[in-house]
């Protein structure tokens, strides 16, 4: 959820969010009907505009009716004067407007908890070296995973990504240090194998899917509840 009278804000957060990773983003111009609204569901996690005249005042209410909702402070006052009655009020964390998209999704993966340390896939496939061939068997999947080198280092970077697009330009840097040539499909074929082996290995536990004229994305769908931010 954020609560910004900043429609081009609102619009754009709402968005990134749900192509990023995948979780339906509640805009409310105002806090007026906040109150009915933690009623119902409470959200992930709130952004919320900290100059506005009801900022704090929001943030405290947001905290008293579930202190587990993750409150993100949107301070917009480039002296920082607001930051402490920010974390006064309840404010987990504080990010300064303007911001990159990259920064609210690195805060919210860490606050969150958003890690790959105890996934089995991650494990095993960390443990190979770049450049080389997987043929893997892991706990509770149906049969052995066998990707090629390329393969392998694509997934790699997809799963340290997790929940977040990859675009074709940044995979081909990672990968090899130089800009994807648009129209270059060597990618969307990898993918193809890719998705096709982890559904033969996991069934439907792991999702790789293609973003229209953006890119790809890795998710674990054994964790991924119908997120409400």
């Amino acid at each position: 959820m954020i609560v910004d009278r900043d429609e081009v804000l609102c619009v754009t957060v709402r968005d990134h969010v749900r192509l990023t990773f995948g979780w339906r983003c509640e805009v409310m111009p105002h806090g007026d009907a906040l109150h009915a609204r933690l009623k119902q569901t409470p959200p992930l996690a709130m952004l919320v505009d900290v100059n506005s005249d009801d900022g704090m005042d929001l943030i405290r209410t947001a905290k008293a009716f579930a202190a587990q909702i993750l409150v993100i402070a949107l301070d917009r006052d480039p002296t920082g004067g607001r930051a402490q009655a920010a974390f006064r009020a309840g404010a987990d964390d504080l990010i300064r407007v303007p911001f990159a998209t990259s920064e609210l999704d690195a805060r919210l993966r860490a606050r969150l908890g958003l890690g790959w340390v105890d996934d089995p896939l991650w494990v095993h496939l960390s443990s190979v070296q770049p450049g080389q061939p997987v043929d893997l068997i892991v706990e509770d999947a149906a049969g052995p995973l066998r990707l090629t080198s390329v393969e392998a280092d694509v997934l790699r970077v997809l799963i340290d990504h997790r929940d977040c697009i990859v675009r074709r330009n940044e995979l081909s840097n990672l990968l090899y240090g130089q800009d994807w040539s648009y129209g270059d499909r060597k990618y969307d074929v990898h993918i193809v194998q890719i998705r096709r082996k982890l559904h033969a290995a996991y069934g439907a536990r792991y999702a790789v899917t293609t973003v229209r004229a953006a890119g790809y994305r890795f998710s674990d769908m054994s964790r991924r509840d119908c997120f409400a931010v």
